[in-house]
């Protein structure tokens, strides 16, 4: 009966658990069946290691978007750097 309860009461947790269960372990599943194709597996690891992992690009958005946001305050409606 306890058992019971606990399941209602926690029946989100518990499926949300399952699907992560789940979505990790089809991920695992997919990462090894690519591992076998080494010619993919060789294209994917030049393809991540190309991109740019860095905050250098990110932070240039967010001062951009920050400056335009505070004209826009000010009034001015216009982008000045």
């Amino acid at each position: 009966m306890f058992l019971a309860y606990l399941f209602q009461r926690n029946k989100y947790v518990i499926f949300t658990v399952i699907l992560l269960t789940l979505s990790l372990f089809g991920g695992i599943t997919r990462a090894l069946e690519t591992y076998k194709h080494k010619h993919a597996w060789r294209d994917i690891q030049i393809r991540v290691m190309q991109e740019s992992n860095s905050w250098e690009i990110p932070a240039k958005k967010y001062v951009a978007l920050y400056y335009k946001a505070l004209c826009l305050k000010n009034g001015n409606g216009k982008n000045k750097k």
